[in-house]
């Protein structure tokens, strides 16, 4: 089961994090690279809960 820390994060610092992973995800023109990103970020089952 996925976990979430139970620090804070200010606003701005949250905003700026989702950005930034909007953007890599952006980036990847290519399917392939697309592939690379999501198995570097995301354990197997990650990728399997998101699929489902």
């Amino acid at each position: 089961m996925a976990q979430v820390s139970v620090q804070y994060i200010k606003p701005e610092v949250k905003e700026k994090l989702q950005s930034l992973l909007v953007d890599c995800i952006n980036r990847c023109a290519q399917a392939s690279l697309a592939a690379d990103f999501v198995d570097d970020l995301l354990t197997g089952t990650e990728k399997i809960m998101i699929s489902k």
